[in-house]
């Protein structure tokens, strides 16, 4: 478990991202990418 996260905070995987957008995996993974180079936590 990644220490940033706080007890009360919820955490997507991107196969649940995905799944509830209904998109393919690779996508969301893709756009995480880009909004992360961007200075986005992702």
């Amino acid at each position: 478990m990644r220490r940033d996260i706080q007890l009360n905070e919820r955490v997507f995987s991107s196969k649940e991202v995905a799944e509830e957008v209904v998109i393919a995996t690779p996508t969301v993974q893709k756009y995480g990418q880009i909004l992360e180079r961007n200075g986005y936590e992702f």
